[in-house]
């Protein structure tokens, strides 16, 4: 509040690029750029504009908290700063950014490596600490689209099925693949699912095949 503070927002969103800290420096923006979305709505395309500057950071865990921070900023008025279509193209996409991270942190932990090459294969399907512990910054991009109040029959299978199942079946791994799945089958209901049957069984066709479909 200008009037109040004698600062306007936009000047804020300025001044907060020069600070020296990229992590930082991505916090304050995502805090201004979203309060200056609500009370102005700009010309430009800020909320895009905010995502791609997350990629700036590539470290799986600040990059995955990161995102979630953006997630939750904008889940309340996403609707109205897109529309149905232009919400449900940014979950998928922070979805999509999302699952690369985290499929990541495998690569990274010492651990998972040790399970992979284990002569146990029943560990396989299993997630290692760090992805168990970090599992629900990803699935809350799953939760937010089947909790859309416009998403219908028609819109979950044209514009949200098709990619929720090419992730579940792309990632590189058993665990990864076993949750992205269970995430997408107890998100949305089960009449949704009824309807494209076929192309949920052909997905699950795809899957590892340690992991155990329930």
């Amino acid at each position: 509040d200008i009037d109040r503070h004698g600062v306007d927002i936009a000047e804020i969103y300025e001044v907060v690029q020069y600070e020296g800290n990229v992590l930082s420096r991505l916090y304050m923006l995502v805090t201004a750029g979203t309060v200056r979305m609500w009370r102005k709505k700009p010309e430009d395309d800020m909320l895009n504009d905010l995502s791609t500057m997350l990629t700036a950071v590539q470290h799986p865990i600040r990059g995955l908290f990161l995102r979630y921070y953006l997630l939750q900023m904008v889940k309340d008025k996403l609707l109205d700063l897109r529309g149905v279509q232009g919400a449900i193209q940014f979950l998928l996409m922070s979805l999509r950014e999302c699952a690369g991270l985290w499929a990541r942190l495998r690569l990274e932990d010492k651990h998972a490596r040790q399970l992979s090459s284990s002569t146990q294969p029943e560990m396989l399907c299993h997630l290692d600490g760090t992805r168990h512990t970090l599992r629900l910054l990803v699935g809350a991009h799953v939760v937010h689209l089947a909790r859309m109040p416009e998403v219908s029959r028609e819109l979950h299978a044209e514009a949200m099925m098709p990619e929720l199942l090419r992730l579940s079946t792309t990632s590189e791994d058993a665990a990864g693949q076993a949750y992205l799945l269970q995430c997408y089958i107890e998100a949305f209901p089960d009449h949704f699912h009824l309807s494209t049957l076929d192309s949920v069984l052909a997905a699950c066709s795809q899957i590892h095949w340690r992991v155990y479909l329930r």
